[in-house]
């Protein structure tokens, strides 16, 4: 399925669509369909590298940014040489090296979930602003279309933060 929504964004199959439409919510191919994000950065290179390599480009540097927040956030918490250690752990678990160059949309969900929570201690007791929230509101709504786990990810630290901090309304 994502190797179809990858040949329809790069306009190489323009069948997918109509191949899901009647089918019912709960089937797998239209749940796995909810997840464009990483069909679509794969598309971008289909016309000069084949399919199998373009996912895998795209899965790595996603894998790659995971593995940076995971630094960051070992960083904020506690080192730099903790920090490290994250990122190792991170890079060289058992998820990434079994799917982080796969055609998969997990690394891009591992990311995801990871930029949530470091957005979420990076600004812990900063009031909320309008841009603030809307940083978060967009990455919140391109990691549900990577991988819809990652809604759950962003919306405990954002719903917590919006409901919990005082707000700074100028613009």
């Amino acid at each position: 399925v994502y190797v179809a929504w990858a040949r329809f964004f790069a306009g190489l199959d323009n069948t997918f669509i109509a191949r899901l439409q009647g089918l019912p919510f709960s089937s797998s191919l239209v749940i796995v369909a909810t997840r464009p994000v990483v069909p679509f950065l794969a598309s971008l290179s289909l016309r000069w590298i084949n399919v199998s390599w373009s996912f895998g480009l795209v899965n790595s540097l996603f894998s790659i940014g995971g593995s940076i927040i995971s630094y960051y956030i070992g960083k904020l918490l506690i080192s730099s040489r903790f920090g490290l250690a994250c990122a190792t752990f991170y890079f060289t678990s058992t998820p990434m090296l079994a799917y982080g160059s796969s055609i998969l949309s997990d690394p891009a969900g591992y990311f995801f979930v990871g930029l949530a929570l470091y957005l979420y201690l990076s600004k812990l007791g900063v009031p909320l602003s309008s841009k603030r929230a809307f940083v978060e509101g967009f990455v919140m709504a391109i990691s549900s279309l990577a991988n819809p786990v990652c809604f759950v990810a962003f919306s405990y630290p954002v719903s917590y933060t919006h409901l919990t901090l005082p707000t700074n309304r100028e613009v």
